[in-house]
């Protein structure tokens, strides 16, 4: 698959507005890549592209990254430099963002940014009564981090209730992205952590889900399944249930 962020969105007629609504506009922006690894020349170059019919304007911000009690928390950032941060896209038309950290490494940990690319409303259409649903981007950049470190993860399970509690740390110097979790019982009961979702979980962070399993008791072996798509390579820890 291209390794793109795509999304169109079109306001329809049942959406209120207070100037009298004269058009539904759709609009599409484009950027890609939605995953960016700077190199060693801490550089790298984001693609945005207007797929639509109409002009846009959109904002592109750099946030660093990090996580606690297992949610993002982005805080602006100005060692990760973006340009121009304000970019303008007649239909059709393309254009580069440079990206560049300023900041030299502390330590072989990876840092990690998120780039957001915001589009912005145009005065233009607003003046014509206009309606459009502006779309966000959060693109996630990661700098640093020896590419040969292995990806170190710590599983543990608890019973809460009726549920299970499945905690992970990541206590590598490397982010992971993990996908497609299940939990497969001793009796090969396979139970999905969340279907459809992926989690990224940087160094140093945990993360924790509570899934519904009343027969599971404490002693219980299980093993936790599922892909870390950074490396494209499926994972099985086995964990031994505890109070």
């Amino acid at each position: 698959m291209r390794d793109k962020a795509s999304l169109s969105v079109v306001a329809m007629a049942a959406i209120f507005a207070i100037a009298p609504l004269k058009a539904a506009v759709a609009d599409s922006l484009e950027v890609s890549p939605i995953n960016l690894h700077l190199g060693a020349n801490n550089t790298g170059i984001l693609n945005t592209v207007n797929r639509g019919d109409k002009s846009i304007v959109a904002q592109v911000e750099a946030f660093h990254w990090q996580q606690s009690d297992g949610k993002d928390v982005l805080t602006p950032s100005t060692t990760l430099q973006v340009s121009p941060p304000i970019i303008r896209l007649g239909p059709g038309k393309k254009q580069i963002v440079r990206i560049r950290v300023t900041a030299k490494p502390t330590g072989p940990r990876e840092r990690a940014y998120r780039l957001v690319v915001s589009e912005l409303p145009n005065p233009a259409e607003q003046a014509k009564g206009r309606v459009r649903v502006l779309l966000q981007f959060r693109l996630p950049v990661f700098v640093g981090g020896a590419q040969t470190t292995p990806r170190l993860l710590a599983w543990t399970a608890t019973t809460s209730g009726s549920n299970l509690v499945l905690r992970v740390s990541n206590r590598g110097d490397r982010h992971v992205k993990l996908a497609g979790l299940h939990v497969v019982a001793p009796d090969g009961h396979d139970t999905t952590i969340e279907p459809a979702s992926f989690y990224y979980v940087l160094p140093g962070a945990t993360h924790e889900w509570t899934v519904s399993e009343p027969h599971v008791t404490p002693g219980t072996n299980l093993h936790i399944q599922g892909v870390e798509e950074s490396t494209g390579t499926k994972i099985d820890y086995a964990v031994v249930v505890h109070r």
